[in-house]
């Protein structure tokens, strides 16, 4: 990692990564320990009690929070709010939410995109395994899934319950990369489930744009670009309907201009791993 000088108009620094696509920056990676997650978990019927606390955790608590965070401290503009709202009837399937992961407010966003509804994140183990906070983790709205067939299946199962009163968030880049300033690759395996659910996809882009003032204290403010849906039946496959998202990111970062707060290099290929002629 290289620091860099923002006076000059330099990123705050460097990272270099190996692989775009497994590389994976957020604070707690490799950090903690994963907690097991039990394919048999039932996440729709957790009991009136937890039901309750989850009310007043992510209403009255988390969800004004959340706007004062992103509103406040970090700028947030929206775009393409009304794109959203031509959903809201969609009851009959709900509808599903994709976004790149660059931020930690990544958390917050589905919250404010989805209200009234309540915003379900599709998550790792990682993310509940911190010690007396999983359960308040989950009460936000995380929805861990266990790895492997069990897991699909679980996620599947999950998904067919919650997307009906809810929006559920996947982010398909599935790793955090702090301001990066791109699309990075990602696999058609999550368009499975607009098929499998018969809903619709929005996506979201999150870009940085320079603060005209404190520029060299602050980090950039955010902003939101929601796209029209993506409907499952416009697209042959779940490839097409992947690659159309993935064309419509990298289009929206390239029409905004993503300020560049920390610029990410790839290393160069070590000659030990390189093969034989």
């Amino acid at each position: 990692m290289r620091k860099g000088n923002l006076r000059a108009g330099e990123p705050f620094k460097t990272v270099y990564y190996s692989d775009p696509v497994n590389d994976d920056f957020a604070l707690t990676h490799d950090h903690i320990s994963n907690r097991e997650i039990d394919c048999d978990v039932e996440y729709s019927n957790r009991g009136v009690l937890w039901n309750t606390a989850s009310f007043v955790v992510y209403r009255l608590v988390a969800t004004p929070l959340a706007y004062v965070i992103c509103k406040v401290g970090f700028g947030l503009r929206i775009k393409g709010r009304r794109n959203i709202k031509v959903l809201r009837g969609h009851d009959k399937c709900g509808y599903l939410i994709f976004g790149n992961h660059t931020h930690f407010v990544d958390a917050f966003i589905p919250t404010l995109l989805s209200f009234p509804r309540k915003a379900s994140i599709v998550t790792s183990p990682a993310a509940v395994s911190v010690p007396l906070l999983h359960n308040v983790v989950e009460m936000l709205g995380a929805v861990p899934i266990a790895p492997g067939l069990g897991g699909v299946r679980q996620l599947v199962g999950v998904m067919n319950k919650k997307v009906r009163t809810q929006t559920l968030t996947v982010f398909p880049e599935a790793h955090l990369w702090p301001y990066y300033n791109g699309i990075r690759p990602f696999p058609a395996n999550a368009f499975s489930f607009p098929y499998l659910l018969d809903s619709p996809v929005v996506a979201y882009v999150t870009t940085y744009r320079k603060r005209r003032v404190l520029s060299n204290v602050l980090p950039p403010a955010i902003t939101i670009t929601v796209s029209t849906p993506f409907y499952p039946s416009d697209y042959s496959n779940k490839h097409e309907m992947r690659d159309a998202v993935y064309a419509y990111m990298c289009d929206v970062v390239e029409k905004e201009g993503s300020f560049a707060y920390i610029k990410y290099e790839q290393r160069a290929a070590s000659p030990l791993n390189e093969g034989d002629d």
